[in-house]
């Protein structure tokens, strides 16, 4: 019967290249009993994953080792980067982080069963173009409303250095409506809580990224407009003017007297403002008006009443 062991990342791992080695006095004791009893190990199969390798991420190694005498086998790493040895890189896994395009990347292995070695296996692997990557996106402005212009933000990069273009997927209510490099999306027509949101696929000149989803956003609320003038100076005893604003979304507006002196009225479903002006009362006089819609969306106009004395003889 014959026993395989496999080692895989985080298995057993033999750190003698860095200088730890197996007890002389146990190796020597095993093979002067009887020297010829012990089989080598010896490495069934080697590989590494992922298959593809680029400059991202972790390579890492897959050994399935044999040992007719049924020891234990350990297994020490040595990995080479475009045939020279990688100082203190003697476990299973490799940083990908150091590798480049083009670069040769090699790992030998040696089994041991704690009294020989077996022949050592070396597999070499090409560094492939590592695909681009989209870190981040978000969607500006933040308050946006039907009529803006929406842009996307995206942060990404290629481990290659290489240049990076970004493609966009537009989606109104998580149905997409227009694609293409524009990374600016119009509004107008599109209504109050309408959801945005744009998918972002990043490409360079070979190949393309995985393609990421922005937060979505939901267009605010629009607050009224007010389209009426501010009145001029006064010296009549009445004051009346009316104010008036409108609402994008057709809102329904009200009305309210926020600073205004003492004894001024407005109606709130109309915007009329009426003062009957004390006798004698002159100077100017501040006046706020705030006209609000059924969404809490509000906006408001100021002015001043100028009064003056008619001159006496």
């Amino acid at each position: 019967m014959s026993q395989m062991q496999v080692a895989i990342a985080i298995g057993v791992v033999w750190a003698g290249m860095t200088g730890c080695t197996a007890d002389p006095q146990q190796v020597e004791g095993n093979a002067s009993a009887d020297p010829a009893a012990n089989h080598p190990p010896v490495v069934h199969t080697l590989n590494v994953v992922p298959d593809s390798i680029v400059s991202q991420g972790v390579v890492i190694a897959v050994v399935e080792t044999k040992d007719l005498d049924h020891d234990e086998v350990r297994v020490r790493y040595q990995w080479s980067l475009n045939d020279r040895l990688v100082p203190g890189a003697s476990s299973a896994d490799f940083s990908a982080s150091q590798l480049k395009r083009g670069d040769r990347l090699s790992l030998e292995v040696i089994p041991f069963d704690g009294k020989s070695e077996g022949p050592p296996i070396r597999i070499t692997r090409l560094v492939g173009n590592a695909p681009p990557v989209v870190q981040s996106v978000r969607l500006e402005p933040l308050g946006a409303k039907a009529g803006d212009h929406i842009r996307a933000v995206v942060e990404g990069g290629d481990a290659d250095g290489d240049a990076v273009r970004y493609s966009y997927r537009w989606v109104r209510n998580n149905q997409v409506v227009v694609e293409g490099e524009n990374d600016s999306f119009e509004t107008t027509g599109f209504a109050r809580a309408d959801s945005i949101a744009v998918f972002v696929m990043p490409r360079d000149a070979t190949t393309h990224g995985k393609e990421v989803l922005s937060p979505s956003i939901m267009l605010e609320n629009h607050a009224p407009k007010f389209i009426s003038s501010t009145p001029a100076a006064l010296s009549q005893a009445l004051f009346s003017h009316a104010v008036a604003a409108i609402d994008p979304e057709n809102d329904p507006v009200t009305y309210s007297l926020e600073i205004g002196p003492q004894g001024m009225t407005i109606d709130g479903q109309t915007g009329h403002i009426r003062w009957v002006i004390p006798p004698a009362l002159n100077g100017t006089h501040h006046v706020k008006v705030v006209a609000k819609d059924t969404h809490d969306g509000w906006a408001s106009q100021e002015f001043d009443v100028v009064l003056h004395l008619p001159a006496t003889s």
